[in-house]
């Protein structure tokens, strides 16, 4: 009858309307977190983006402000070739958010190739096989000892774990870095505090080598100021910190800086 039709019809717009409502409900929420996770992410909290984003995950989002957290903190942990599938998803909606993600994602996949992971409570080290894996136990030590060490002193470290990698070449720790070539053969760069993790040059990477031990404590350093100032503290003020302190790790003293420094 055109009665029940018409009630049919007021039902049926009334389910779409509440059924409509509740996905943009959801979709806002789901916007929200990511956005918290990202914030996180700003800060320096590599922990507390983690946890958003594996709560937008068991809850199956897959919304384009999801998946960007889901990309930068996939490439924080150095799990770079996930990254890039997420990426590569991004790219093939035509998501805008992926035409301005600058971070050395595919750079990082090749520059990695072939390393190998070991891992003590709290850090991680990678490094290439074969003669690369001399360094092995003595960055364990160093990190942990760092950790242990330059934790204390500040009141606290990042509550995740720590990677260092080790890339075998000058040229592969260009590609991991992001970092313009010229920029580091001018600057003798070695070794790079980003992404929530340490990057380093093979000490032979160096004809003479340098002094890798106390550059990764450096680099482990201003992590740690950072996570600890909300990434606040200024640049200065870190490297003044990071030279000073740097033996500090194995000698329980303090670095002498020049009055320069």
């Amino acid at each position: 009858s055109q009665k029940s039709l018409k009630g049919s019809r007021h039902g049926f717009m009334k389910t779409w309307f509440v059924s409509s409502f509740w996905l943009l409900w959801v979709g806002t929420a789901f916007a929200a977190r990511a956005r918290e996770g990202l914030a996180c992410l700003g800060v320096g909290d590599l922990r507390c983006a983690i946890e958003v984003r594996d709560a937008l995950d068991a809850a199956s989002d897959a919304s384009e402000s999801s998946q960007v957290l889901r990309l930068r903190t996939l490439f924080r942990e150095g799990r770079y070739a996930e990254a890039v599938s997420v990426l590569e998803q991004l790219e093939q909606s035509g998501a805008e958010s992926a035409q301005r993600e600058t971070n050395p994602y595919r750079g990082s996949v090749l520059a990695s190739r072939g390393m190998v992971e070991a891992q003590r409570p709290g850090v991680k080290v990678r490094h290439s096989k074969g003669i690369e894996s001399i360094l092995r136990e003595e960055a364990l030590d160093v990190m942990e000892r760092s950790r242990s060490t330059y934790d204390e002193l500040f009141g606290g470290g990042p509550d995740h774990d720590i990677l260092l990698d080790i890339f075998p070449t000058a040229q592969r720790f260009i590609q991991a870095s992001g970092l313009p070539p010229e920029a580091v053969r001018k600057t003798g760069v070695v070794a790079l505090s980003k992404w929530s993790r340490l990057l380093i040059s093979s000490p032979r990477s160096k004809a003479r080598g340098y002094g890798w031990k106390d550059t990764v404590a450096h680099e482990y350093i201003h992590l740690v100021v950072s996570w600890r100032s909300a990434d606040r503290t200024p640049v200065w003020l870190q490297e003044g910190l990071a030279k000073l302190l740097e033996s500090r790790w194995r000698t329980r003293s303090n670095s002498a800086l020049t009055v320069h420094q």
